[in-house]
Parts: structure tokens; sequence; C-alpha cells
């Protein structure tokens, strides 16, 4: 199985309305990864094309917390000093995953602030 093209993608949105996920911002920037089609609800093409945009900070984001939970769940072997030691470890660890999922649970929830989504309105 091939991995994916590398984030960051952005939103394209042309003239006419439609809408593209693009690279951006390394090699192979401005290749277009999806085109997002109109449905017959408001809004939703936008919000659509804002969560696949983010696809791959999801991605991270959620792999970054499976390494968390898989060290924390590991805890349970350790001898009680180590645990100790650890869970403090784990705490700040967790909190800093917390905030990456958070943020990135923000820019594919809808009506959020979408500023760190690129958006290319230049419909090119």
């Amino acid at each position: 199985m091939s991995k994916h093209t590398p984030g960051p993608w952005k939103v394209n949105v042309w003239t006419t309305g439609r809408r593209t996920i693009k690279t951006c911002g390394h090699l192979s920037d401005g290749l277009v990864i999806a085109e997002v089609h109109r449905t017959h609800v408001e809004g939703e093409q936008a919000a659509n094309a804002d969560v696949l945009a983010v696809a791959p900070r999801l991605l991270a984001a959620c792999k970054e917390a499976e390494r968390l939970l898989t060290h924390i769940d590991r805890l349970g072997e350790c001898p009680d000093t180590l645990k100790q030691m650890y869970t403090v470890r784990s705490i700040k660890e967790e909190a800093g995953v917390a905030q990456i999922l958070r943020d990135a649970i923000a820019l594919a929830e809808p009506g959020e602030n979408k500023s760190e989504i690129p958006v290319d309105t230049s419909g090119k």
C-alpha cells in the first residue's frame, strides 16, 4: 500500500465555486488531491473541503495520541518507582497531545476559526 501525498494541503476556491484540495509548501506544491462536489445542503461543500484539507494533520494527531496511549498502557508493566516517574512525564505529554488533537479537530469542525487552513481563492 502506498502512502498518501504529504501535507499540508489547502482548499482552493475557484471563481465558479468549485473547490479542490491541493498540496502546499513542498516540492509537489499545487498538486490537486481531490475535487469537492456541491451537495444539496448549503455550506456542506465548504465544510467537506475543510475536513479533507486537514486530513494529514488529523492523521498525525491520531498517530501521536496512539503513541501516547500505548506508552501509558505499558506503564502497568513497570515497577512502582518507574511508574511514578513516567506518570509525571506522561501527564505532560498527554497535555501536549490533547492540544494537538483539539487544534486538528477545531480546524475540521464547521463554524470554527479556519485561519490555519490555507485557502487559495485565485482559481488557479
